[in-house]
C-alpha cells in the first residue's frame, strides 16, 4: 500500500488500479524585495503555490523553469540560475487527473537583477493560472500554500 498526498496533504492511497507516473519538476523560489512571487492555479485556486511544473522531453532545467514561471506568471525571464538548489521526492496525488506521480522535484530559489527585473505591483494574470503576485515573506506561513511546497519552504526559511 503506497500513499500519495494531495496538494492540501490530504492521504490517497494507490490502488492496483491507480494510474501512477514518474515526473520531475522544478519550481522557483523568485525572492526581491522581502517577497516572494506565488501563483493561485486553475485547479486549486484556494491553494497558491510556486511558480513551476514538469519538464518537458529534452528541456533544460533551466529551459523548464522559464517555460513555466511564464506561463504560470505571466512575466518572463530570460536567464534563471539558482543562489541554492533544493530537491525532494515526492508521493503526490494529482487530483485534477486522478494520477499518483513518483515525482523528483527541484526547487531554484532565484534572486538578483532577473528577478528584480521581474517585480509588478498587484495581481497578474497567466496563462496557466487564475492569478500571480508578490506576497511578503512573512505572509507565507499564514496562507494555505501547495503541501510539498509549505514543505521544502520551511526548510529554505
Amino acid at each position: 500500500m503506497t500513499i500519495y498526498l494531495d496538494r492540501w496533504g490530504k492521504e490517497h492511497v494507490a490502488g492496483e488500479n491507480s494510474v501512477i507516473k514518474k515526473r520531475r519538476g522544478i519550481f522557483a523560489a523568485c525572492l526581491t524585495r522581502g517577497h516572494i512571487l506565488m501563483t493561485w492555479p486553475c485547479c486549486a485556486p484556494d491553494t497558491p503555490e510556486l511558480p513551476g511544473g514538469g519538464i518537458e522531453e529534452g528541456e533544460t532545467n533551466e529551459e523548464a523553469l522559464c517555460r513555466e514561471i511564464y506561463e504560470e506568471t505571466g512575466v518572463r525571464i530570460e536567464a534563471a540560475e539558482p543562489a541554492t538548489i533544493h530537491s525532494q521526492f515526492v508521493r503526490f496525488y494529482a487530483d485534477n487527473s486522478d494520477e499518483c506521480w513518483d515525482y523528483d522535484q527541484l526547487y531554484w530559489v532565484l534572486k538578483g537583477p532577473a528577478v528584480d527585473d521581474m517585480w509588478f505591483e498587484g495581481e497578474k494574470k497567466a496563462e496557466d493560472a487564475l492569478k500571480s503576485m508578490w506576497v511578503p515573506l512573512s505572509a507565507l506561513k499564514e496562507m494555505p500554500l501547495h503541501a510539498a511546497h509549505r514543505k521544502v519552504l520551511q526548510e529554505m526559511f
